[in-house]
């Protein structure tokens, strides 16, 4: 198990360096309270259990076989889909997530802390703060997709 402390944000993709080659991502919801979902980054799959919370979670992630998870996912119509991108700077990694489907055309970015008060320079792509902000937590995305309430945003 490991303890999971990150803080979301929106960016302006225009604003983004040139990024490396993308991950596809699919991942599905199984149940809510833990969190569980199957995932598929491009030929990987894991099984992912999260414990509620908004900016500390506990997280327990196992790879399973890619089939299993295959089946996994067809037994939720809850999925998410997007092309994830790995960024370092500062000495933090960064995930800028492209969503694609009904979440098209959000663009989040996720950093990873080591502590809930750790410092950290914002690029000048990342926007507004999501953290606290259920709508933009993936599982709330997969049962309300963006294109639902994109139109509510201010960035």
């Amino acid at each position: 198990m490991k303890q999971e402390i990150e803080r979301k944000f929106l960016i302006d993709a225009k604003k983004l360096p040139k990024l490396s080659r993308p991950r596809k991502v699919i991942q599905g919801y199984l149940s809510q309270n833990p969190e569980v979902r199957a995932r598929i980054t491009d030929k990987k799959a894991h099984l992912t259990i999260k414990t509620l919370g908004e900016l500390t979670r506990d997280e327990f992630e196992y790879e399973i076989p890619l089939k299993d998870a295959k089946k996994l996912l067809e037994l939720t119509n809850l999925t998410v889909e997007k092309l994830r991108y790995f960024l370092t700077l500062n000495g933090f990694c960064w995930v800028i997530d492209f969503f694609q489907g009904e979440n098209s055309p959000l663009v989040t970015a996720e950093v990873e802390l080591p502590h809930e008060d750790s410092k950290f320079k914002k690029p000048l792509w990342v926007g507004k703060e999501v953290t606290f902000d259920a709508r933009f937590n993936n599982r709330s995305l997969a049962k309300s997709p963006f294109c639902n309430w994109k139109d509510s945003v201010s960035h």
